[in-house]
């Protein structure tokens, strides 16, 4: 979620990173021994002690002012920008990209999630069919999903790639269905 036009102030935002960075339960991030911060924090002191105390030792949290930790704190903003405006081109050309394959497919509104299908075999035995997803043009492992080619509809015969992904794609519609058909209807 992007919010626009909030003010937060950089002391906050630094403060809160470094808790959720380094103390919070769910963080299994190993706390380092020195921790550079940008500019001088009023809570430098109480966040030191807080990661002394999960660490079990004395770590330093230092705002330099001149020197080679300077020179680290900058060439790490330096990488930071880099990072986000990567991420933020990546996320354009993917939505650029969803764009020209709603226009090629003549798509009545632009693919949130797109499922690939493909079937594999051992010289026409045990044939088993994948599906892979993405969910606006980002990998999207919680829908994929496997199945074990039965030849249900009797036109699955030792290697029939095409019955197999007939098989394969009529049980993923009906599951689909019975999915849509569970959930509550808004009205």
């Amino acid at each position: 979620v992007t919010l626009k036009d909030v003010a937060i102030l950089d002391e906050e935002v630094v403060s809160a990173f470094v808790m959720q960075r380094y103390v919070d339960a769910e963080s299994h991030v190993p706390t380092p021994d020195a921790l550079l911060v940008p500019f001088e924090l009023e809570a430098l002191s109480g966040i030191a002690e807080v990661l002394s105390e999960k660490a079990g030792r004395k770590i330093a949290v230092l705002a330099p002012q001149r020197g080679k930790k300077t020179d680290l704190l900058r060439m790490a903003s330096e990488n930071a920008k880099h990072a986000f405006s990567e991420k933020r081109r990546a996320k354009e050309d993917v939505e650029e990209r969803l764009e020209q394959l709603k226009e090629k497919l003549r798509l009545p509104q632009t693919p949130i999630r797109i499922e690939c299908c493909d079937i594999s075999h051992l010289g026409g035995k045990d044939s088993v069919g994948a599906i892979v997803a993405m969910t606006r043009g980002e990998i999207d492992k919680s829908h994929y999903r496997t199945f074990h080619v039965r030849g249900e509809s009797g036109s699955h015969v030792g290697g029939d790639d095409y019955g197999a992904m007939y098989e394969v794609l009529a049980r993923r519609f009906r599951r689909a269905r019975a999915e849509q058909d569970a959930e509550p209807s808004e009205d």
